[in-house]
């Protein structure tokens, strides 16, 4: 009997230790006179009137009084209600209206979902989002030519795309690649004041700041085949 108890307790701890949420990448571990991070999972209602929530895990800590947040895995529900959202990604530079909206609806809340302390204006304080985002880095293959082969279209107009280098002529063709990924940091400036729109009584933001945290992972992986100089990446941040 006794080992039978034993296994049930250890299957349920394996239940309760897998069902425990993750902290997301890029949130920071380290930091001065900050709290731990606690996590808090609820359905955001995110557009009125059209049955569009998101399902979200949100992570909360407070760093010499200035709350940081993050969360990941954010679930549109219901799913096709969600889909006349824009949702797109150029390059390294991805967008999402649904995370866009959340992002506001958590600003605007801030008070009861990230159990921020937010003054009245004109004082103000920081709300701090770290998040995760694509890198990208432009790299080229280079040709080098005799201009006397050159032909052109009747009716082109200007020089053809070469450039002399010590007396030879090359032509450049990009393309770009990824390169990774790279922590960011939203950093809003917020107070609490009447809206001028509606009257009401409301967060108000004042100021948004990006940053990258530290390097795009991929960084050093690629250099001038000219010079042997790092390229460097860029961030979607």
């Amino acid at each position: 009997m006794k080992t039978i108890l034993c296994v049930f307790m250890l299957l349920v701890s394996s239940v309760i230790l897998y069902a425990q949420p993750t902290l997301p990448p890029c949130a920071p571990t380290t930091g001065t006179g900050c709290t731990q991070w606690t996590s808090r999972t609820f359905t955001h209602v995110v557009t009125d009137g059209l049955g569009v929530s998101i399902t979200v895990t949100v992570w909360t800590r407070v760093c010499n009084g200035v709350t940081e947040f993050i969360y990941d895995n954010a679930t549109v529900v219901p799913r096709d209600n969600g889909k006349f959202m824009e949702d797109f990604s150029i390059y390294h530079h991805n967008f999402s209206a649904i995370r866009e909206l959340l992002d506001m609806h958590l600003i605007e809340w801030a008070v009861n979902d990230l159990n921020a302390t937010i003054p009245d204006c004109p004082s103000q304080t920081n709300l701090v989002k770290f998040y995760q985002a694509n890198c990208g880095v432009w790299v080229k293959c280079s040709y080098k030519i005799d201009p006397a082969s050159e032909q052109k279209d009747i009716g082109y107009e200007g020089n053809c795309p070469r450039y002399t280098l010590n007396g030879e002529d090359w032509v450049d063709v990009w393309k770009w690649q990824s390169c990774g990924t790279a922590c960011c940091k939203k950093t809003y400036s917020v107070c609490r004041g009447t809206s001028p729109e509606t009257g009401e009584y409301t967060i108000r933001i004042l100021n948004v700041l990006k940053n990258r945290e530290g390097a795009c992972t991929m960084q050093g992986q690629f250099k001038d085949w000219r010079t042997n100089n790092d390229i460097p990446c860029q961030d979607g941040c």
